[in-house]
């Protein structure tokens, strides 16, 4: 995946503990501040504003998703949708806290398209 990044604009951001396992030899490194349990996003973000970076994808689990929805720190979100039914398995949103449709995280200009089989949402939060 990171074998051509001689441009060096694939940055992996992530804890200290991580860079220094070595996983992510080939590719440039930014420590990211911890916040109890988990990376501290904003200073993360503080420092892509530093470096005059305008747009970046943050790939993750659902407790990173979940962290910048409830932080309000997504401008832009892409969702694929595939057509399977699992049951209960892995949550992609964990709980955002909200516990009236009223109060939900609505998007303005989103919409959806086919990928493959799936179907990719892509919208943006109102803030």
């Amino acid at each position: 995946l990171f074998s051509a990044n001689d441009d060096n604009k694939t940055i992996i951001a992530t804890n200290r503990e991580v860079i220094k396992s070595g996983v992510y030899k080939s590719v440039v490194t930014w420590p990211v501040k911890k916040d109890k349990d988990y990376l501290d996003l904003e200073n993360f973000l503080d420092r892509v504003g530093k470096h005059e970076v305008t747009s970046i994808l943050i790939e993750g689990g659902s407790r990173l998703a979940t962290s910048l929805l409830k932080k309000g720190l997504v401008d832009k979100m892409y969702l694929v949708v595939a057509p399977l039914v699992i049951g209960k398995g892995i949550e992609s949103i964990n709980d955002l806290g909200i516990k009236k449709v009223s109060d939900a995280i609505r998007f303005r200009e989103f919409g959806f398209r086919k990928l493959g089989r799936d179907n990719l949402f892509c919208g943006y939060p109102e803030k």
